[in-house]
């Protein structure tokens, strides 16, 4: 399976064990304003401005149209039915594309090792109808943190990068929503990789949650000395979403013991 979610004119490149291919829809206009007119993350910004645009005129004289958001999506939104079993995108691969979810079910999973030889599939969560996914690597262009499969027949909206990246730019009605989900998915997926609790229930798993705090620190900053107490446990995580120049810790209350923490190397930018 490539680990290119795309390939040359960025179309998606999806996979399934069987070799079913998913089906692109070519819908009418009207039907596709319906779809857009339904995504919360758009509700309010379908009216702005994306971008300005060269045109020529009846007369033959140059113009410069106001291309809107609405527009922007009617233009390069794709759709496609894709069938049950078919992975989205792997954990681990580069993605183009945010994902909107018009019906079905996709199920969400990271792997973890648990011997030199072997890995097992931790499940994540089930997104349905109204949801989206692939923020992670479109945002931060770095890999998915988590693998994405359907388990139903699913239809889907595909955004390209370019349209989700200018939009988190200038549209903070945009932003503010797209980085929370953002943020949430990433620090779930990680404390998930934490050996002690990557197979504790769900219950445990929402509990320790709601305790996590996202704090930023300069290159250099001493994040714990030794011989501190013990009263949270620290995995540092390279998210450049946050602070384009500090590493990001995700902290949780876990038993654990400190030995000293220096912050060493900063995080990736967004583009």
């Amino acid at each position: 399976m490539p680990l290119l979610e795309s390939a040359g004119e960025h179309r998606p490149v999806f996979y399934h064990p069987q070799g079913t291919t998913p089906r692109r829809l070519e819908l009418p206009v009207p039907e596709q304003l319906d779809v857009i007119n339904q995504i919360p993350l758009f509700a309010d910004i379908l009216d702005e401005v994306f971008e300005k645009r060269p045109v020529v005129a009846a007369d033959g004289k140059k113009q410069i149209r106001d291309l809107l958001v609405r527009d922007a999506l009617l233009e390069h939104a794709e759709y496609y039915e894709v069938p049950t079993g078919t992975v989205i995108f792997q954990e681990g691969s580069f993605g183009e594309h945010l994902f909107f979810i018009l019906k079905g079910e996709v199920r969400t999973s990271t792997h973890v090792s648990v011997d030199t030889e072997r890995q097992a599939e931790v499940l994540l969560a089930d997104l349905r109808h109204g949801e989206y996914l692939g923020e992670m690597s479109v945002l931060s262009m770095n890999a998915h943190l988590f693998a994405a499969t359907t388990s139903a027949p699913t239809r889907l909206m595909l955004v390209p990068q370019f349209i989700a990246q200018e939009l988190t730019a200038t549209q903070e009605r945009f932003r503010v929503p797209i980085m929370q989900t953002y943020v949430s998915r990433a620090v779930q997926t990680l404390i998930r990789r934490i050996p002690i609790l990557r197979f504790s229930e769900p219950a445990d798993i929402t509990r320790l949650l709601s305790t996590v705090e996202l704090r930023t620190f300069e290159v250099g900053e001493i994040i714990f000395e030794e011989g501190d107490p013990a009263d949270n446990g620290d995995c540092s995580k390279d998210t450049g979403f946050i602070q384009p120049v500090h590493d990001a810790v995700m902290r949780g209350v876990v038993d654990g013991l400190h030995v000293g923490l220096l912050a060493t190397y900063p995080a990736p930018s967004v583009h």
